[in-house]
């Protein structure tokens, strides 16, 4: 079971999140060695964008206060704000 999935979520968002379960379940047993890069590739992609974000938060000074309430960058602004990860952007 995924432990992403909540009682809020849409039945859109269970089904696609189940989908990627089996998706990899399936494949990891056909081909262990690719699932496993595939996760790789997943982090590294993960880990380039905080590193962008980071930069934007750091060197553009970018602060919770200049993004819109609603978008996904405000919360990992609020997260590095919070946890002393921005550096010179205070």
């Amino acid at each position: 079971m995924i432990k992403s999935i909540r009682d809020d979520m849409d039945a859109r968002e269970i089904e696609s999140l189940s989908m990627l379960q089996r998706g990899f379940s399936e494949l990891k047993d056909a081909n262990a060695e690719l699932a496993y890069n595939v996760i790789l590739d997943i982090l590294q992609g993960i880990n380039e964008w905080v590193s962008r974000f980071y930069l934007l938060v750091d060197v553009l000074k970018f602060t919770p206060e200049h993004l819109p309430s609603n978008s996904m960058f405000k919360r990992h602004a609020d997260f590095f704000h919070t946890n002393g990860l921005s550096g010179r952007a205070k």
